[in-house]
């Protein structure tokens, strides 16, 4: 069932959202992180194994890392996966936004104003528009 706006996601509940997501994920999953934060305060082992264990099935994964180069280095040190299925890309831009998109089906995203708040859809337009955004990035290359 298609949500009409997007569902609010407490802030204490979107490691175990996220998950959960990834866990659905068929054949793809597309996601961003910002380097310094990913670096100073890391994602819990488990979100790292579900998705080195959802590749090893077949599915897709494409991270956009926005940050500065030296932290990209450190992050590929920290980090140093390979296989096929999995692309890690610094992005050329600091436009940054906060999403995982699975599928291309379902998306979380992060919305930043005063504070920050997390929001779930299935809104085919709203996934679409940000779909073009993460192409778009994904497409521009990243410096060297």
């Amino acid at each position: 069932m298609s949500l009409i706006t997007p569902q609010e996601v407490a802030a204490s509940e979107v490691l175990h959202f996220a998950m959960s997501m990834v866990r659905n994920a068929q054949y793809e999953i597309l996601a961003t992180m910002n380097l310094a934060e990913e670096l100073a305060s890391p994602l819990p082992r488990e979100y790292f194994f579900l998705l080195q264990e959802k590749i090893k099935h077949g599915v897709t994964l494409k991270r956009m890392a926005f940050g500065t180069e030296k932290k990209f280095e450190e992050f590929q040190r920290w980090q140093s996966w390979t296989h096929t299925r999995y692309q890690l890309r610094r992005a050329a831009t600091t436009n940054y936004r906060r999403i995982l998109i699975i599928d291309q089906s379902y998306i979380l995203f992060a919305v930043e104003k005063k504070d920050r708040k997390f929001y779930y859809s299935e809104i085919p337009d709203l996934i679409k528009e940000t779909l073009h955004y993460f192409d778009r990035v994904w497409t521009v290359g990243y410096p060297k």
